[in-house]
């Protein structure tokens, strides 16, 4: 079964619903929306306009506060229904095919951030001696 599949079944979305709830990471008005979406089969219409031909809305520019600090961060939002489409495929990313990736891909697992990918760097040998071109 492809992702795209995965992504158009009710169980699949069912499954990323109770594991939301469950995991207590979600407030009650998100998973009410999320509910909603999911029940109401909201999905398969979005999968299509994310997979097919059709041009999606670029995300949008937010600013949220960061926790514990009154600093205020840039993030980038999807529209509604293409952001429930683009976190389930990353629960299923992370959950089902994980395996097929390198083991220094850090973008999307989660407890393996900048972190990590930082102390993996700076644990090349001879890293003192090495030069890199950022653009």
């Amino acid at each position: 079964m492809s992702l795209v599949d995965l992504l158009k079944s009710g169980r699949q979305w069912e499954e990323y619903h109770d594991y939301k709830v469950t995991n207590g990471n979600i407030s009650s008005a998100e998973e009410k929306d999320l509910f909603a979406f999911v029940s109401g089969r909201e999905y398969i219409s979005a999968v299509e306009r994310v997979f097919g031909c059709e041009r999606i809305a670029p995300p949008e520019r937010k600013k949220i506060g960061k926790t514990g600090t009154n600093k205020k961060r840039i993030v980038y939002v999807f529209p509604r229904e293409e952001n429930f489409v683009f976190k389930l495929l990353t629960y299923l990313l992370m959950r089902k095919y994980d395996d097929v990736f390198c083991s220094n891909l850090y973008s999307f697992r989660a407890g393996n951030g900048v972190i990590n990918a930082v102390n993996t760097i700076l644990r090349v040998p001879g890293l003192n001696e090495k030069y890199t071109y950022i653009c």
